[in-house]
């Protein structure tokens, strides 16, 4: 309990920190005018390519799910939940909502959810570098061969392809050397130990039954769509701030930021560490400084409002069949935990 609260107050001290110093990095004549020239028919563009984004989302996470067919609505639900928690959590330890809202409401097990959690992931990443490659390309096709960020991005993509291709038999082997070592140090009968190693074979059996599907041809189409409509979201609002950038700029930029989310110390909610990566990336790609923070702080606000929004909207539309003690049963298990 002590260290939940200690790190609350990290995240609060670091997000106000980083707040106070952007702000402080302002021309406020020029930060007025940016947002008085702010175009609101592009932040409805951006709700609806977020919106699109969630429905993506929900049809791959119910091809992953194999051990029973989920309504659509129902785990639209969930990925809406998911994705808001998601943003709303530091070091993606909103992903954990995606397990419990499915273990809780459609007794999907923790192995099945975490290993198609750990897929989709996977596919997220390649998702993203096929993205960034296939702008560069456009851009720059002569450069391509002689650079070294694309090059780099290349070699990640044929290591992650390998990684979803052999990732049951990796799984196998690394489960063996786990029961190994834990035969070495002699806690291999303990009885922690057996429900630790009972939960990593049904992980494995859950990555074999996925490849066994052989979906991946599926899953990859999806998750392109997932992350051009993420990219498309920032890019409409960013049109609303006048910031004129091209596609393939905001899909490095954007990339890059969403990469360094995943670090294990955040602001509350992101903000602070969120808006100082943002303007670090950006003013590099040429953009100027007070439109870079003013952008970061726009962007984040706004994909909190539109993920805030589905949610309202969704639990208006009773599509949940536990809708009235939804959050009630959510905020009594997480205090069992604490």
């Amino acid at each position: 309990m002590l260290n939940n609260k200690k790190r609350q107050i990290i995240s609060v001290l670091i997000s106000l920190s980083l707040i106070i110093f952007l702000f402080k990095q302002i021309n406020l004549l020029q930060a007025k005018e940016i947002l008085g020239r702010f175009s609101w028919s592009w932040a409805l563009g951006g709700l609806l390519t977020y919106l699109g984004l969630n429905i993506l989302r929900a049809w791959r996470w119910r091809i992953l799910i194999h051990s029973k067919k989920i309504k659509f609505k129902d785990i639209f639900k969930v990925t809406v939940l998911h994705n808001f928690f998601g943003n709303l959590l530091p070091a993606r330890s909103g992903e954990l909502t995606y397990l419990y809202f499915l273990k809780k409401y459609h007794q999907i097990s923790f192995s099945e959810s975490g290993a198609t959690l750990l897929f989709g992931r996977i596919f997220d990443v390649v998702g993203i570098v096929v993205l960034f490659l296939f702008s560069f390309i456009l851009q720059k096709p002569i450069l391509f061969t002689t650079n070294k960020l694309a090059q780099g991005s290349f070699l990640v993509l044929i290591c992650l392809i390998l990684l979803l291709v052999f990732l049951a038999p990796l799984s196998r082997f690394f489960l063996r050397r786990i029961e190994w070592l834990f035969s070495i140090i002699n806690i291999k009968e303990k009885k922690l130990t057996q429900r630790i190693l009972i939960g990593l074979k049904k992980a494995v059996q859950n990555f074999e039954l996925i490849n066994q599907r052989r979906i991946h041809l599926t899953i990859f189409p999806l998750s392109l769509g997932i992350w051009l409509t993420k990219f498309l979201t920032i890019a409409f609002i960013l049109n609303g701030f006048q910031v004129e950038l091209p596609f393939w700029q905001v899909i490095l930029g954007a990339g890059l930021v969403q990469l360094f989310n995943i670090l294990p110390i955040q602001g509350l909610a992101g903000f602070g560490t969120n808006e100082t990566i943002w303007t670090a990336v950006f003013v590099s790609l040429g953009l100027d400084k007070d439109l870079a923070i003013i952008s970061a702080f726009g962007v984040h606000l706004f994909i909190l409002f539109y993920a805030s929004l589905l949610v309202l909207l969704t639990f208006n539309n009773s599509l949940f069949s536990h809708r009235k003690n939804f959050s009630k049963d959510f905020l009594k298990d997480k205090n069992s935990y604490n």
